[in-house]
């Protein structure tokens, strides 16, 4: 396998902390499925210190972010924005350091447009999920356009969230000479709000199937420890995690180890 395409393809108000020492269930984060419409970016350092089949470690940092276009278009009625696109996420994975003879670089971008309906205490969300080739060399990305649908749904109840997201992609334009892209991922998600913002739960665990050669590439087991903090413009939550992939396929990682910050702005 492929290491890089491996790597990379798996980122006005005074800030003040509020005295509140507790999350409220709103506060329990949603990780990485985007089922909540609110504004946010995150900035992830991923390490991975060994691969099967390959010596060496690597580095990679993922820039995230998450744009409500529904509370956008409410207080710019002039903006027109389509009435069922409501939210638009985006990843862009950096490779800084990797295993000899590996390349370092941005992989593609992969870009969700979803809409989400029900409850506060449930949604569901759905939409396209497309993946493009802003590889900075062909080691990082699959060259391939590609996209299909994701969805996903999320139920919080006092101070537990449990829930899931998931993607199937396959690839429509591209280089004949680049293998062709088909994929499914599936990431559950289980946290709990615990006394004085400290967050507990799993970690991204983000499940993948190869449907080119049939192979689980990604199969994480993995934890996540955070730390919530109130500011008056919005929330900052800082965590790390530790995940191991079950899968032993050669160009994947064993262990992998992130360090998380998430901004997310207050909607008031």
């Amino acid at each position: 396998m492929n290491y890089g395409v491996a790597k990379a393809d798996q980122a006005s108000a005074p800030l003040s902390p509020s005295p509140t020492a507790s999350l409220s269930p709103e506060d329990a984060p949603d990780f990485d499925a985007p089922l909540v419409p609110s504004l946010w970016f995150s900035l992830e350092d991923e390490v991975s210190p060994s691969y099967d089949g390959l010596s060496g470690s690597s580095n990679q940092i993922n820039v995230r972010g998450q744009i409500p276009l529904g509370a956008i278009a409410q207080k710019i009625p002039t903006l027109l924005l389509p009435h069922t696109l409501q939210l638009i996420k985006f990843k862009v994975p950096i490779v800084t350091s990797a295993p000899p003879g590996a390349q370092k670089g941005n992989g593609d971008t992969t870009l969700t447009f979803l809409e989400y309906l029900g409850s506060k205490e449930a949604k569901w969300v759905l939409g396209p999920l497309f993946k493009i080739p802003t590889a900075s060399s062909a080691d990082l990305g699959s060259g391939k356009w590609s996209g299909g649908p994701s969805g996903g749904y999320v139920y919080s109840h006092g101070m537990t969230v449990i829930g899931w997201f998931a993607s199937t992609y396959f690839s429509f334009a591209g280089p004949k000479s680049r293998a062709n892209v088909s994929q499914t991922e599936f990431q559950p998600q289980l946290s709990f709000a615990l006394k004085n913002g400290w967050i507990l739960g799993t970690s991204q665990m983000n499940f993948k199937y190869n449907w080119e050669n049939n192979q689980w590439p990604a199969v994480p087991l993995g934890v996540r420890i955070a730390r919530n903090y109130r500011y008056t413009g919005g929330q900052l939550a800082a965590g790390v995690e530790a995940e191991k992939n079950l899968a032993a396929v050669d160009g994947t990682p064993g262990w992998t180890f992130r360090l998380n910050f998430k901004y997310r702005f207050s909607s008031h």
